[in-house]
This record gives C-alpha cells, sequence and structure tokens, in this order.
C-alpha cells in the first residue's frame, strides 16, 4: 500500500512520472481551482499526460477501454450539461462506419454560425454534403431544411423532392413555380378539396382536365 499525503489545505498533491529523467505525467489531486489542469477544482482527481495520449485497458492491454459508469462527460469544457457534452467554436461530432466502399463511412454533426447541420463527409474529412441545416433565434427555430437529396416519408426510394406514401392532411397547401415545374402528382388518386366556405384557387396560368396543355 502506498499513502501519500499533503498536509497544506492548498497543496497539490501527485506523483511526477518520468522516462529518462523527463516528466511524461502527473498523477494527483488538485490543491485548488486550475491546478495541475485547467479547470480544476480543489480535491479533483487529475491524470495528465504532457505530450502523449491517455489509454485505459481491461484486457491485458490488448485494447484501449474506457467506462464512465455515472456522471457527465466534458470535451472542452469543465462544467458538462448531459452524459456528453462537447464544447468549440465549431464543434463536432464524428459517426465512422466500417467495411463501407470508399468515402461511404463518415458522417458528422457540427454547428457553426447558430446553424446545427448534418453531414456526410469523405474518407480525407475534407469534403462534406450537407443533408441537414436547422437555424435558431434563441430557443426558437427559424427553418430546417434539406439542401440535397429528396426526402421519403413512407418510402425509402423518393423520385422527388417530396414523396409520400400515404394520405396527407395539410392545413394550407402551396405550391409555386420559378423557371421549373412545380407538380401535385398522385399514382392513385388525387383528391383536393377544403372544409366548407374554403376555396381553390389558380392564380396564374391555366387549368386543364384530361390534357397537358
Amino acid at each position: 500500500v502506498l499513502t501519500m499525503n499533503s498536509t497544506g489545505a492548498s497543496a497539490n498533491l501527485y506523483a511526477d512520472l518520468q522516462l529518462a529523467g523527463t516528466t511524461k505525467a502527473y498523477i494527483g489531486i488538485a490543491g485548488g481551482n486550475s491546478q495541475l489542469i485547467t479547470g480544476s477544482v480543489a480535491g479533483d482527481l487529475v491524470f495528465r499526460a504532457q505530450t502523449q495520449k491517455i489509454l485505459f485497458s481491461t484486457n491485458n492491454g490488448t485494447t484501449a477501454h474506457m467506462t464512465i459508469n455515472s456522471g457527465n462527460v466534458g470535451i472542452g469544457t469543465t462544467a458538462p450539461s448531459a452524459e456528453l457534452h462537447v464544447s468549440s467554436a465549431i464543434p463536432n461530432i464524428v459517426l465512422g462506419e466500417t467495411g463501407v466502399t470508399a468515402d461511404n463511412g463518415l458522417w458528422d454533426f457540427t454547428a457553426n454560425a447558430e446553424v446545427f447541420n448534418g453531414r456526410a463527409v469523405n474518407d480525407a474529412f475534407n469534403t462534406a454534403g450537407n443533408w441537414l441545416q436547422v437555424d435558431r433565434t434563441g430557443i426558437t427555430v427559424d427553418y430546417v431544411s434539406f439542401p440535397n437529396g429528396n426526402v421519403g416519408i413512407g418510402t425509402t426510394t423518393p423520385g422527388n423532392l417530396l414523396a409520400v406514401d400515404g394520405n396527407v392532411t395539410m392545413d394550407g397547401l402551396y405550391a409555386m413555380g420559378t423557371t421549373t415545374t412545380s407538380s401535385l402528382i398522385a399514382t392513385s388518386t388525387l383528391e383536393v378539396r377544403g372544409a366548407s366556405g374554403s376555396t381553390l384557387w389558380v392564380e396564374d396560368g391555366s387549368v386543364g382536365i384530361g390534357t397537358t396543355n
């Protein structure tokens, strides 16, 4: 049993681990705020490597593991608000899938300039395509955008920007064409109706029944 004791009320208690006379790591208890490591408070247990990684293993050193049974983990913050809290100017969380073809394995979630983004990223992690963007003002979401690809509801093979396999109930429907054609298409029956006293109108152009021109 090794017992280490510090009699000073605010003194750090630590072991200085050296290789060939050079300090490589510290293990200790902080004696005060930001002692041994930035962000610590008095009584914190500190593991600090000078230049290398800190690894934890439970299988004879074959694989690095770390399990935290309770509490919150902060990366870039000393006051994590949840089980995992990542904080930086442009925080980023990456999901990597193995056993896939080139440039198909990385997904990330990032925030920048108050916009949350979901992206598909290439293997070199230098090119990405946004599939989700969410903008906010305070706790109010200003918009949710899917910048690329098609959205399918009830189908995994959407052929248009929005494809719904099933019934849709909408309180207001607005379709606006610019230089391209906007279409509302049903593969079986298309029923457009309003409540009593409501109106269906076409603001510009012509309406064809049984004809496309």
